[in-house]
């Protein structure tokens, strides 16, 4: 089952080789077995593939404007695909910035681990 309504409409769209990653816990999971055993690289990738975390989008939708919504970078709202794509305060590994977006579990890891403090409670202070 790959679908929207299966997968869930927060749920980050990612590949692992030629696969869809979906919301499961067979197997360890969709994305736990290419973690190994860096149990904060874990928290913070399931923080970002389900959108459960401490930044301005996920604030909006549960919090109701009781906190600062935008991005320290001046964009609006602080939400998951403007971290990892296009925000100017993370480090990435391409050069293109317009054209990439991170897709597969291993780009989305890469990303999370040149930026160790991204989707974490840390980086409220925006120092990544």
């Amino acid at each position: 089952i790959a679908d929207d309504d299966y997968r869930g409409h927060t749920f980050l769209n990612l590949k692992s080789g030629d696969k869809d990653i979906l919301p499961t816990y067979i197997n360890g999971g969709g994305w736990l077995p290419h973690m190994g055993s860096d149990t904060k690289l874990c928290m913070r990738l399931t923080r970002c593939i389900t959108n459960h975390a401490p930044i301005g989008s996920f604030q909006q939708r549960f919090f109701l404007g009781q906190y600062d919504m935008s991005c320290p970078c001046g964009h609006e709202l602080e939400m998951r695909e403007h971290i990892l794509n296009k925000c100017p305060l993370y480090e990435r590994q391409w050069t293109n910035q317009e054209r990439f977006q991170i897709n597969t579990i291993a780009g989305l890891a890469e990303f999370l681990q040149d930026n160790p403090k991204a989707f974490t409670f840390e980086d409220k202070q925006h120092d990544p």
